[in-house]
């Protein structure tokens, strides 16, 4: 399978993620399904996945590699962050 264009797969990706925090505020608009659908689609045939979420953490995870966007961050549990206690009760 032919690579993708980095940069392509960048514009994509950060489409995409607008794309669905835009469709979420308004989840009835249907104008905005479409195109959150035409971007999956197009993330889906360039990175040979079969659902969009798949695809799109596969380009996110592609383009960290090649340091153009960070791979989707797993959000931290509270008692995990910077400054947060090692766990010993004193």
């Amino acid at each position: 399978m032919p690579v993708p264009e980095p940069d392509l797969l960048a514009d994509l990706a950060r489409r995409y993620r607008r794309q669905e925090r835009l469709v979420r505020s308004a989840p009835h608009d249907l104008g905005r399904r479409r195109r959150l659908e035409e971007t999956a689609y197009t993330l889906r045939v360039l990175t040979g996945r079969t659902t969009a979420h798949e695809a799109v953490r596969a380009a996110e995870v592609a383009l960290a590699g090649c340091g153009l966007v960070p791979a989707a961050r797993t959000p931290r549990r509270p008692d995990t962050g910077p400054g947060a206690r090692s766990g010993h009760r004193h």
